[in-house]
């Protein structure tokens, strides 16, 4: 999008006639003058806040990774579960693979090549500690919770003998747990990789308040004392004061006309979303209460962390049973979060382009009252994230300590292009095959040859496709 408009509106400047009209007092014409930076950042502002993705964070680029693996599992152990739980690039734990596809490296974390070198190595060692540490111990050392039954590595819902989850046996016409069909069919079990994802987003939750309030508590607060009162502008700052300022009650309405509408919703449609009107005062409390110590963390480290999984533990315990009202939580605190560190983003790049930030409040106002689309993404493998290391470590050690001319002037140039590439191969292969009705099969389209990673390895656990042990 953000190429396709230079020369669209290069062009729109050229050929647009300078006509002035007139409406109601108001003279306006469709040709301004020429196309500059500013109506480039703004048109970009406008595409780019149309689309999120919601249930894991990050790009929207939803292309399946393709997996090259170091070794081909099916020829040297064709019937071993555990060399392809070992080797899956896709549904295990990837040792050996790794992957050439941008979409899958950048979708879920962005660009490596932007993140800070402390933020790669601090994720690094988590990831290691997390997927080759802990998680082989828990599944082939102690089978944690009967870990064994289920793949090692899949977001699905289990029964108890290592069947896939039904959730609609357990949930009447409302949509609500039938807590005796649930007893008689079966807990709900999660594959290892999943559970351990989990325990870990407590871990990123509590740990990011808990350091915020530790390390950056002291300046928070003085500088909120301050931040009225005794201003220090710099250069950007004193240019910007040539435009007006958004008025305090422009973000008032939406704030508060949102909450109404949201409220009025939890009265009339209170069957179907399940969610009372005290839970969405709730979300949007929650939502407040972390922006801060999120933006923070997003600020240093260039990750925004998530909390979709204390957010439906807190409605879960509050109205038990209900999943709809689960859902809805999460949404509205996690997406409410989102949707603000994005808006700053946007008013953080106005700000250095020198654009006048009511023009930047009125382009996010209109895009989000008209469309907005949310993409559901598969979630992350360990391949995506090891990959995403690796490249990151390459680019912002080895290439930034080694060739430091060379990262200067290339390695945001090179983001920015890869980012562009894949947007642009997206949209040519949508149009030209698959609108089109047409696929391309090869061995490269294949997830990873590795079918026998989705096993249990139980004993006496029958699976459609898997050995029995």
């Amino acid at each position: 999008m953000q190429i396709a408009v230079l020369p669209i509106g290069k062009f729109m400047a050229a050929t647009l006639p300078t006509k002035e009209y007139s409406f109601v007092g108001w003279r306006f014409t469709l040709n301004p003058g020429p196309f500059n930076m500013k109506e480039h950042v703004i048109i970009a502002i406008f595409a780019n806040c149309g689309v999120s993705s919601s249930g894991g964070g990050g790009d929207v680029y939803s292309i399946v990774n393709r997996v090259w693996m170091g070794w081909d599992s099916e020829e040297v152990w064709p019937n071993n579960v555990t060399a392809h739980q070992v080797g899956s690039g896709y549904r295990g734990l990837g040792v050996g693979a790794f992957t050439f596809d941008w979409a899958g490296i950048s979708a879920y974390r962005g660009s490596p090549l932007v993140a800070p070198w402390t933020s790669i190595v601090n994720m690094g060692v988590g990831f290691i500690m997390f997927v080759y540490i802990i998680l082989p111990i828990c599944y082939w050392k102690f089978n944690t919770f009967d870990a064994r039954k289920f793949p090692i590595f899949s977001n699905q819902l289990f029964t108890h003998d290592g069947q896939k989850y039904d959730t609609t046996k357990i949930l009447n016409e409302e949509y609500d747990l039938n807590i005796d069909t649930y007893n008689k069919y079966s807990k709900l079990y999660l594959s290892p990789l999943y559970a351990l994802s989990i325990g870990a987003g407590f871990a990123r939750f509590t740990s990011t308040l808990t350091h915020v309030a530790l390390f950056k508590g002291r300046k928070i607060l003085r500088q909120s004392r301050t931040a009225m009162s005794n201003v220090k502008l710099d250069v950007h700052g004193r240019l910007m004061k040539a435009y007006n300022t958004v008025p305090e009650w422009w973000f008032l309405i939406v704030l508060f006309g949102s909450m109404a509408l949201s409220i009025i919703m939890s009265f009339v449609w209170k069957m179907d979303v399940q969610l009372p009107w005290w839970g969405m005062l709730l979300a949007f409390a929650l939502a407040s209460v972390v922006n801060l110590p999120i933006g923070v963390i997003q600020a240093t480290t260039n990750q925004q962390l998530g909390y979709d999984i204390i957010a439906q533990f807190m409605i879960g315990y509050v109205l038990p049973g209900t999943p709809i009202a689960n859902l809805l939580f999460k949404i509205y605190g996690r997406i409410t979060t989102a949707h603000a560190l994005s808006f700053l983003s946007d008013i953080k790049l106005g700000h250095y382009m020198k654009i006048p930030p009511r023009c930047i409040y009125q382009t996010r106002a209109l895009h989000k009252n008209s469309s907005s689309m949310h993409l559901k993404m598969p979630p992350a493998t360990p391949t995506n994230i090891a990959t995403w290391l690796l490249t990151g470590m390459f680019f912002n050690f080895f290439v930034f300590r080694f060739h430091k001319r060379w990262w200067q002037k290339y390695n945001y140039v090179l983001s920015v292009a890869l980012d562009a590439g894949t947007a642009l191969m997206a949209v040519l292969i949508f149009f030209a095959l698959q609108n089109a009705g047409h696929s391309l099969r090869w061995w490269g389209t294949e997830l990873d040859h590795c079918p026998l990673a989705t096993c249990p390895t139980a004993p006496g656990i029958v699976v459609d496709g898997c050995p029995v042990f």
